[in-house]
């Protein structure tokens, strides 16, 4: 003797699904959209209750919790730069032209290196926060971890490396000069008094020793 079955549904949430009264294959009346939830908490849960009744009358029910999961509707990406900057740039100044991306990024954040030397903007621009560490001598790269995001997007991160490029920071000078020598001088004698200069360790003559070669270089 076969048993008569039907399914009903009820609950708060009832007008986002239908139930086949005979199998019991629960469908939904419309597509969902994560970003806008249709359920009575506005929450992407919706609350059912399935109802089993026989021939008989006999009823047995059951809740079902149905959970909208979020699928990323939007792709970012960006890839590793290299953007440089000199030595001697002020608090404020731009580090290289703004980051590449696609998919139109509405937050930067650097996640890991120096952030107390670098900054970053929402549009990708990097720029330098403070300018009191610069110097080429010293460190002549920062690696940056910079991470995009955006609603219905997943982040993503990508390695940007500033390079800090050298600045002369020392002036030499030397003018026209004349010296005389007389024509029975001796190979290795002096040719008058060294060249006068300006500037760095040779103390205002030419003295081209090791150690000013390695200053200049």
């Amino acid at each position: 003797m076969t048993t008569t079955i039907t399914y009903s549904l009820s609950g708060s949430d009832t007008n986002a699904f239908t139930i086949n009264s005979t199998t019991g294959v629960i469908t939904a009346n419309a597509e969902f959209d994560f970003e806008t939830p249709t359920d009575d908490d506005a929450d992407n849960v919706y609350n059912l209750t399935i109802t089993v009744t026989d021939a008989d009358d006999n009823a047995n029910s059951v809740n079902v919790i149905i959970t909208i999961t979020n699928v990323f509707e939007n792709t970012l990406t960006i890839t590793d730069q290299i953007r440089p900057v000199a030595e001697n740039s002020a608090s404020g100044d731009a580090v290289g032209a703004v980051l590449e991306t696609t998919g139109t990024p509405t937050a930067f954040i650097i996640t890991a290196g120096d952030t107390a030397t670098f900054a970053i903007d929402n549009s990708g621009q990097i720029t330098i926060a403070d300018n009191s560490t610069l110097d080429y001598e010293t460190t002549d790269n920062y690696p940056l971890t910079v991470q995009i995001s955006k609603d219905d997007a997943a982040d993503v991160t990508a390695q940007i490396t500033i390079t800090i490029t050298n600045v002369n920071e020392n002036t030499l000078t030397i003018a026209d000069q004349t010296r005389e020598v007389a024509e029975n001088a001796n190979n290795g004698d002096a040719v008058g008094d060294d060249l006068v200069t300006t500037g760095g360790p040779c103390l205002g003559v030419f003295k081209p020793t090791r150690l000013c070669w390695m200053f200049y270089k």
